[in-house]
């Protein structure tokens, strides 16, 4: 649904609690459907509600742009856009799992502060490969025009996502290999790793997202790992103490995440060092000069 700006009254409000928490030092924790609250450090803060600032503002297709509030639930975007064969390119996750219940789902906004994305699903390949052989594959094809969109190895197989004009992906399994998976159960199978509903996330150890370079070879480490993103993103479940996983990531030149679960007195993000921090600080204090906007969610400092 389409909305008109009968909603400022809405905005007033937010408006209205937002200067009375800067003018009494009260801290705010901006808040959706919810579905992110694991991620990050400990939740701190007056919740401010946010669900009444939703809906799509403007749609014009033709121009690829959409407009919407950041209550707007994901869900009505993409189903607005599929009505015009469209879908939102960097296939933000849902985790309505994690939701708060009656009335949640994934926002706009929420989809916007966490900055994440991932796969959704058209015809997938699946090849039995080691990890390290995996890894040098997926950078091989990297290096091709084949209409790859997503991959992942786990468990000594490796399924990739063709997508695009019938002609290239029909081309692109031809020079791939492996076995066609049924359609069904590809997209399943995208759908768990993108919502984190697939087997591997409900390993029950501590979630570490790892970011390094995607030749990396395998970081050897203690846990079951994931591999996405060509061989750039490293799901790890694992039990091993953070400074294990962190030097690994670190000296591969990447960074890691303790995603969900675990010992988060230990920092849920990478350290940083005093320039970066620098920044961080002075980005903070131009965008919330008093300091009440979801306050350490990131780092204590913030």
């Amino acid at each position: 649904m389409i909305l008109s700006d009968a909603m400022d009254p809405v905005l007033a409000k937010l408006s209205e609690t937002v200067r009375a928490a800067g003018g009494a030092k009260r801290t705010l924790r901006l808040r959706g459907g919810g579905t992110k609250d694991f991620y990050g450090q400990a939740l701190e803060g007056e919740v401010l509600d946010m669900r009444g600032y939703g809906g799509i503002v403007a749609y014009e297709p033709s121009e690829l742009v959409i407009t919407a509030r950041c209550a707007t639930r994901l869900a009505d975007i993409e189903t607005t856009m599929s009505e015009h064969g469209q879908m939102l390119a960097f296939e933000p996750p849902h985790f309505a799992q994690f939701g708060s219940g009656s009335g949640s789902g994934a926002t706009l906004g929420g989809a916007i502060a966490a900055g994440l994305s991932g796969p959704s699903a058209e015809a997938t390949l699946e090849l039995e490969l080691p990890e390290d052989k995996a890894i040098e594959q997926l950078n091989r094809w990297g290096g091709k025009p084949l209409p790859i969109s997503a991959s992942a190895w786990t468990g000594g197989e490796l399924r990739v996502r063709l997508s695009g004009a019938a002609a290239a992906v029909a081309a692109a399994k031809t020079k791939i290999g492996g076995e066609l998976v049924e359609p069904e159960e590809g997209e399943s199978f995208w759908t768990g790793i993108r919502e984190q509903t697939d087997p591997f996330f409900r390993n029950g150890a501590p979630l570490w997202r790892i970011s390094v370079p995607s030749a990396t070879p395998p970081l050897r480490l203690p846990g079951e790992p994931l591999i996405e993103w060509g061989g750039a993103l490293r799901w790890l479940c694992s039990r091993a103490d953070a400074r294990t996983v962190r030097e690994a990531a670190k000296r591969a030149g990447g960074h890691a995440t303790l995603f969900r679960g675990g010992d988060k007195s230990v920092g849920v993000f990478q350290p940083l060092g005093a320039p970066l921090m620098k920044i961080h600080k002075e980005l903070k204090r131009e965008f919330d000069p008093q300091g009440i906007f979801n306050r350490g969610r990131m780092y204590p400092d913030l």
